[in-house]
């Protein structure tokens, strides 16, 4: 009896033991194949180090003992493949269209021109009497580039040639560009200039001097497709080719400009798309509010076009936060295939990976780029939203200003549960990781996570700069390098 009763014990716990044994197996399968699957590794790794100073150059670095000294160039290799004995001052370091690099500086009244080819830096030209001498820089949305130099002087403009540096001289006549910003000038064409003579009338020439669209214009602009946005006498808005044509007669109180579209207002105050074919892509149905006047150069202008998930959005009036103007009207109009398939009319819309929208209470819906809705919240005690982004696979920030003017950010799951959020200041997103900064004690830290916001490395450094994934951490370079599954 007692050897049966003994078998059935022995039986009860090998059993058990089996059962825990199979318990774990599939415990161990289970999280080996979710650690396969999310696995991954972002190695920091160094390239260079040195007793220099260090800077981005494009996709070089320059290192230096002075500010503004070049003494050595490496390559994202982290070999050096230009050293100096003697220190080469510059003033700026542009890239050129062929992705060499022009390097200049200004000294008693001359320019000195050089370029570096991606193997060692040679004398260009002197440009002498450099008086008021400013870049002129292409940015097409493509890339950005220097194209040449501009001086004005009294009412005359020198323009030189970025690479022999010989000058044309155009009197009574002043170049405008299409941004100038610190007294850089920035265009969207590399074959023409929009200038203006002395009648304060506009016009268009290439870099000869030769006049491609006639002085007549109140206002002109460049525009991405070798067109020109015009406003004639009767303060009418038309459309240009590069030979004059009128693609779009002056018909029209607006026209606003983007690298695929065009945002056509006409008379009635309604709003077209038209491509960057000039096809229209919608029919005037869409309102427009004129409260600031337009202007092919106001940054204030109230029209804006968005792309995302395959959809256009625009906006007539995107916030009275921004400027303080009390719009009648304020609408956001979402797009697909030609069709408005949604009109919204709020006070405030933005698009920055989210399409997000509020009330005068600050009543906020926030969607995803597909215009899933994701939550909506209130916040109290605001002056002005700054900014609404995912600034982690699972987690939205909310930025804005309180009325003591107090910087708040708010932190939020997609699913609208407000998180504590304690990884430091956001730098950077890419698809699988993203890094934050915290300073403490003089010295930086630099945090990348995952999107699920586990730690996978940091860096410590007094002096932390990036470009794209490479590091300046202090004297050294570093690659950010990902490694394993998603």
């Amino acid at each position: 009896m007692n050897n049966k009763k003994n078998q059935y014990i022995l039986i009860a716990v090998v059993t058990f033991l089996l059962l825990i044994v199979i318990a774990l197996t599939i415990y161990f399968i289970i999280t080996n194949h979710h650690n396969n699957d999310k696995s991954m590794n972002v190695k920091i790794n160094q390239i260079y180090s040195s007793d220099y100073n260090l800077e981005f150059m494009g996709d070089y670095y320059l290192g230096t003992y002075e500010d503004n000294n070049i003494n050595v160039i490496i390559n994202k290799n982290g070999e050096e493949i230009y050293t100096s004995v003697n220190n080469l001052y510059y003033d700026h370091i542009y890239m050129l269209k062929d992705g060499n690099h022009l390097i200049y500086n200004i000294k008693d009244n001359i320019l000195n021109a050089y370029i570096f080819d991606g193997k060692t830096i040679s004398f260009l030209y002197s440009i002498e009497g450099a008086t008021n001498i400013k870049p002129i820089i292409c940015n097409n949305s493509y890339q950005e580039y220097i194209i040449g130099f501009v001086s004005l002087i009294d009412n005359n403009t020198y323009i030189y040639n970025i690479l022999d540096g010989k000058r044309l001289e155009l009197n009574d006549i002043i170049i405008i560009g299409d941004n100038i910003i610190n007294d850089t000038y920035y265009v969207r064409n590399d074959e023409y200039l929009i200038v203006k003579n002395k009648d304060n009338l506009m016009g268009a020439i290439d870099y000869t001097g030769k006049v491609i669209i006639d002085f007549k214009y109140k206002n002109l602009i460049n525009t991405y497709h070798n067109s020109f946005v015009a406003l004639n006498e009767k303060d009418k808005y038309g459309l240009l080719s590069n030979t004059s044509e009128e693609i779009l007669k002056f018909n029209y109180n607006a026209i606003d400009i983007y690298p695929n579209y065009y945002l056509v207002v006409n008379n009635n105050n309604k709003i077209a798309i038209y491509n960057k074919k000039y096809e229209k892509v919608t029919n005037y149905n869409m309102n427009y509010d004129p409260l600031i006047t337009f202007d092919l150069r106001n940054t204030l202008n109230s029209l804006k076009l968005y792309e995302a998930g395959g959809r256009l959005y625009v906006i007539n009036n995107n916030s009275e936060d921004f400027n303080k103007t009390e719009y009648e009207r304020h609408n956001l109009y979402v797009i697909n295939n030609g069709k408005i398939i949604k009109t919204i009319n709020q006070i405030g819309f933005n698009i920055n990976g989210l399409i997000y929208y509020y009330d005068k209470d600050y009543n906020i819906n926030i969607f995803d780029t597909d215009f899933n809705q994701l939550f909506t919240t209130k916040l109290n005690d605001v002056k002005t939203i700054n900014d609404i982004k995912y600034i982690s696979n699972n987690i939205i920030n909310i930025n804005y200003l309180n009325n003591k003017d107090e910087v708040v950010n708010k932190y939020y799951q997609s699913n609208g549960e407000e998180t504590s959020f304690n990884l430091g200041t956001f730098l950077f997103k890419y698809d699988e990781y993203q890094g934050y900064i915290k300073e403490e004690n003089n010295y930086k830290t630099l945090t990348i996570y995952d999107n699920d916001n586990q730690k996978l490395n940091s860096i410590t450094g007094k002096k932390i700069k990036i470009n794209g994934n490479y590091l300046i951490v202090d004297n050294a370079i570093y690659e950010i390098i990902k490694e394993g599954n998603n």
